[in-house]
């Protein structure tokens, strides 16, 4: 088969616009999988306080710069790509390509392709865009050929050309729906999620998309229910009365050694390494301004005010909890 046609440098430009264009939907999934990972070990791992408003924050801001960064990646190879053309006019003007059962013949000086040396072919709006192993590459402009050539030649593209699968790839749909069972896993269940969505845009596969669905939304159902359970305020009660508890040991022990309790609970830290300063204020102000902020501390005349807030995690309700010693 032969085909001729012609490229100049502003094709080089353009079909770098229409190779952002059709993967950008994609990079956008692959950077929220990767963002999601990031969230998860940000929250879990390093140990911030779970807040949707802050998980949603970390999770959209990596999300965006992500994209921007592989996104730019891509426009300064296509940079790149065009500089190099603009030195070396081999590149531009009319060509011709010759298949066979070997591989393709391209340019002038008719440079022989093995099949073997190609490794994708990109069949955009305007042009076809063959990527070889060899990290360069062959722009083919669409204009002037006929529908019935660019078909044809496509066609022999696609039966000749050996794609390497991906791990994913070798997976069939039917194997790959039951990922939706992590789906009922917390925090996992939305990387896999993400995953389903991903290959069910990429395999036109609306049951594996709905799966996916599922798995993105019960994580944040689970968080929703459990955070409002009877047995996380349980939790939260005991454990917290319990940290209070061990705050009151410490401010005894501080008194017996200076006479008085201290201005602040930030002082106890010489005394117990286990404190965090961030998790202790004496005014209520910062209190209630601080999301990390456990224990509510006022020195008095003689004595002192210690308490925290309840699982409304909100001072000064009537869930409050008071040390018990």
């Amino acid at each position: 088969m032969i085909i001729e046609f012609e490229n100049s440098l502003e094709d080089y430009s353009k079909s770098s616009r229409e190779i952002l264009k059709k993967y950008f939907f994609n990079t956008i999934l692959a950077s929220a999988g990767i963002a999601s990972i990031i969230t998860f070990f940000t929250v879990s791992i390093i140990g911030l306080n779970f807040d949707w408003l802050e998980t949603c924050l970390i999770f959209l801001v990596s999300t965006i710069i992500i994209t921007f960064l592989y996104n730019l990646k891509t426009a300064y190879n296509g940079y790149t790509i065009r500089k190099i053309v603009s030195k070396n006019s081999l590149f531009l003007g009319k060509k011709i390509i010759i298949t066979d059962e070997d591989g393709l013949n391209y340019g002038s000086q008719n440079k022989k392709y093995e099949w073997s040396s190609i490794k994708k072919m990109d069949n955009l709006p305007n042009y076809i865009y063959l990527i070889l192993h060899n990290n360069t590459s062959i722009l083919i402009n669409k204009k002037g050929l006929q529908n019935s050539e660019i078909n044809n030649f496509v066609r022999e593209l696609s039966d000749n050309i050996i794609v390497k699968k991906t791990f994913l790839e070798k997976i069939t749909s039917k194997k790959l729906y039951k990922l939706g069972f992590l789906g009922f896993i917390p925090n996992f269940g939305l990387l896999a999620g993400i995953v389903l969505i991903f290959e069910g845009f990429i395999r036109k596969d609306n049951k594996m998309k709905l799966i996916g669905l599922a798995g993105i939304f019960f994580t944040p159902l689970f968080w929703y229910f459990f955070l409002n359970s009877d047995f996380h305020e349980r939790h939260l009660i005991q454990f917290t009365d319990h940290r209070l508890n061990e705050v009151v040991k410490d401010l005894e022990f501080y008194k017996s050694k200076k006479g008085q309790y201290p201005d602040s609970l930030g002082q106890l830290k010489s005394k117990n390494k286990f404190f965090f300063d961030e998790e202790f204020f004496s005014d209520e102000f910062d209190f209630k301004k601080s999301k990390p902020a456990r224990f509510y501390y006022k020195k008095t005349d003689k004595d002192y005010v210690l308490k925290s807030f309840g699982p409304d995690l909100i001072l000064d309700t009537k869930d409050d909890i008071y040390p018990e010693l």
